[in-house]
């Protein structure tokens, strides 16, 4: 459903913006609720001719914070809920700011455009979050091996990292998965020196010490 705005008096003469909801069958966009769906849609509130308005887009945000708010979010995603909130938030208060409410209630929310200048800031507030969700376990992985640890390749570059750890002779490569909603490492395992693979597996964040740890037995013993 889509919201459509209208002012109410509120204490000592002061308005505030409330909200009412066309009924189903208004366009909504059709993409899952994950911090993937939302890059996606910061891309596009910037081009020209996207299918998307910026109605839509904050109107697609104000879902998925309520499904994060409803289904207690994993801590990891608490950066995105706060993205998802600003967005929303924005949103009422550009309204409340630049239009007067005879000019709302007579115009079509989905021509109104925010300043494009935003999105890009809350696309690089995603990108900075799926950086350090890596950085927090590449430091994991340093205070539990110290030198030990080695970056492999380029590192950590784009959503993904690779490493190696001294006296293990395996490779491993994990990518940050948020297509699904819950934040997950995609981990390939490879032989050091590489050219065999030994497991692909999909795990939690705070699981990938132990799967680490589970190379240091001998080859033999590898899950």
């Amino acid at each position: 459903m889509v919201r459509r705005y209208f002012f109410e008096a509120g204490a000592r003469g002061r308005n505030r913006l409330s909200a009412t909801w066309d009924p189903p069958g208004a366009a909504q966009i059709a993409l899952a609720f994950t911090p993937t769906s939302l890059a996606v849609l910061l891309e596009a509130a910037v081009r020209e001719n996207s299918q998307y308005s910026h109605h839509a887009i904050t109107t697609w945000c104000d879902q998925y914070l309520q499904g994060l708010l409803h289904d207690e979010t994993d801590d990891l995603l608490l950066p995105v809920q706060k993205i998802v909130e600003d967005i929303s938030v924005q949103w009422d208060l550009y309204l409340l700011n630049t239009y007067t409410v005879d000019q709302l209630s007579g115009m079509a929310l989905a021509d109104v455009r925010l300043p494009e200048d935003w999105f890009p800031d809350w696309l690089g507030q995603l990108e900075c979050w799926q950086e350090n969700v890596l950085a927090q376990s590449v430091q994991i992985l340093k205070a539990h091996y110290g030198d030990r640890y080695r970056a492999y390749g380029g590192g950590t570059v784009a959503g993904a990292t690779a490493f190696r750890i001294r006296d293990l002779v395996a490779v491993f490569s994990v990518i940050l998965d948020v297509e699904t909603g819950p934040v997950l490492y995609e981990v390939q395992v490879e032989s050091d020196p590489p050219g065999d693979y030994i497991r692909d597996v999909r795990i939690e964040p705070g699981q990938l010490l132990a799967l680490v740890q589970d190379y240091e037995r001998a080859p033999a013993d590898w899950p």
